[in-house]
């Protein structure tokens, strides 16, 4: 997926470079940019916030698809189920 969406962003950002001259009056074309690029970089920012969160809460494939060989405890619970197969317990075994 992280592929894709590098093989798409030129164009997006092509696209947007492109529309956002039509969309705001001449002498707000400079506020308009700003705000632009502002607005993308707190997204940035907060989506790695948020993904973060996520992986060190046990990551999305542990809450979107149990697999029946394994089934994912809700974040803070002790089991040794909560872990995701890939990542075995130190020690055991």
């Amino acid at each position: 997926m992280p592929a894709v969406q590098s093989c798409l962003a030129p164009f997006f950002a092509s696209a947007e470079a492109a529309l956002v001259p039509t969309l705001a009056p001449a002498d707000r074309l400079v506020t308009v940019n700003s705000l632009n690029g502002q607005i993308s970089d707190v997204a940035r920012l907060i989506g790695a916030a948020l993904g973060g969160t996520v992986a060190a809460l046990g990551g999305i494939p542990c809450w979107a698809r149990p697999t029946r060989s394994r089934s994912c405890s809700p974040p803070g619970c002790s089991s040794s189920s909560a872990l995701p197969a890939r990542y075995p317990h130190h020690g055991a075994g």
